[in-house]
């Protein structure tokens, strides 16, 4: 068996931990109905915006969340507004049904 090592842009390593500290601060928000409503969640959303105005996203982040929304582990989703590229956090369950079938499949 022969293993190769990938590597991995740093456009898409500032991405991910950006996405992993929204993530964990929704886990961490799990008491509020909605998480935006977490100073927590709050502020690592401020840090993704911050990030998506001054860079431009890498194919597979807009991918992901830029045309539609995307998952965030299991129950919280994340999605990015394409008029004024700012991402917003919601849980699974506020979506519509369709929606959620849709992220299902």
């Amino acid at each position: 068996m022969d293993i190769k090592r990938t590597s991995i842009p740093a456009k898409q390593l500032q991405e991910t931990r950006l996405l992993a500290s929204v993530r964990f601060a929704c886990l961490m928000a799990m008491a509020y109905p909605n998480p935006m409503e977490c100073q927590r969640v709050q502020k690592r959303v401020a840090e993704l915006n911050n990030y998506l105005h001054y860079n431009q996203p890498s194919a597979n982040f807009f991918h992901k969340y830029g045309q539609k929304v995307g998952l965030l582990g299991r129950e919280f989703v994340l999605g990015i507004c394409p008029k004024n590229n700012q991402a917003a956090v919601s849980r699974l369950s506020e979506l519509p049904e369709q929606a959620q079938l849709a992220m299902s499949a």
